[in-house]
């Protein structure tokens, strides 16, 4: 037991890198989980998509008793993001792509407005956005076993970018096109990632990875399906994360190892990374891991 012990505080001085903080628990349960996350209005509230609808958080609420309010009423969400330089809101809800105003996240607008409702872009598995080319795009991936198709959208400018809009020009807002289609093309294979390069996109997917020139949409694979030593990247299977590592960028070295039951990735920057998990009475908590937070050494 000494030993154990001796070797716990080893491990503990060796992770102790990072700052574990629990945002949010008890309020999400078994019948809503936490699918994913984004943060706006400079990290101090999160918008939250679940089973049941989009939500906003406050990160650091002034009364402990405000609890996440549910603002868009959309089953399965599985994916969002925010243009905020657009004041577009995407959402992915049972496999079709939404795009909303982003006033629509607005806890002081309670009216049924066109913006609640939202506009459909297209059918996708996943999307991302990103810069390629030195602009910001919408690739929307519909993905089946053999092939995927990839829709990539241009975001347009808000047409009224006021914080308090009248009835009629919400009407308006609701009706204007706020992703133009870019470019579409085909991938034979499973796709599951798409990467955004400095004038190329990155797809990946259960064979590799392929580039994608958006000028010729010609392709090229990034890995030589000849070497056997990659067989550990076109041949896993029904992978599902059970514990956050973390390691040193230098040599890959262990540092510490996080386990949780249902441990779902929601977002990450330079500073943070928040994830969900299952505490023991079945409700989601989703927690932070601030690596600013503490001081570390030069090598990690």
């Amino acid at each position: 037991m000494e030993n154990i012990h001796t070797q716990q505080e080893k491990l503990r001085e060796r992770s102790n890198i990072f700052t574990k903080t629990n945002i949010s628990q008890g309020y999400f349960a078994s019948n809503n989980r936490v699918n994913c996350c984004v943060p706006i209005d400079g990290g101090r509230k999160l918008v939250l998509g679940t089973d049941i609808g989009v939500f906003v958080a406050e990160r650091k609420p002034k009364d402990a008793s405000l609890k996440p309010k549910r603002m868009l009423d959309c089953k399965l969400v599985s994916q969002i993001d925010v243009l905020e330089q657009h004041q577009i809101l995407l959402v992915l809800a049972d496999k079709v792509m939404y795009s909303y105003p982003l006033d629509a996240l607005d806890p002081e607008d309670n009216q049924p407005t066109p913006s609640k409702r939202g506009r459909k872009i297209c059918h996708a598995s996943y999307f991302n956005a990103g810069m390629c080319n030195g602009q910001l795009l919408v690739c929307c991936v519909r993905s089946s076993s053999l092939s995927s198709t990839v829709k990539v959208y241009e975001p347009m400018d808000a047409m009224m970018k006021g914080k308090k809009k009248s009835g009629l020009a919400k009407m308006l807002a609701g009706g204007q096109e706020v992703l133009r289609p870019f470019k579409e093309f085909y991938i034979p294979m499973e796709s599951n990632s798409i990467h955004f390069l400095r004038s190329k996109l990155c797809v990946g997917g259960a064979k590799g990875f392929e580039i994608v020139s958006l000028e010729t949409l010609e392709t090229q694979s990034l890995l030589d399906q000849a070497d056997t030593s990659l067989d550990f990247v076109v041949r896993r299977e029904n992978v599902k994360p059970i514990y956050i590592e973390v390691r040193l960028t230098e040599t890959g070295g262990l540092v510490c190892i996080l386990t949780a039951k249902n441990i779902r990735f929601l977002h990450s920057s330079s500073r943070e990374i928040l994830y969900a998990y299952e505490d023991e009475m079945g409700e989601d908590v989703i927690a932070s891991l601030d690596f600013w937070g503490r001081p570390q050494s030069p090598r990690q």
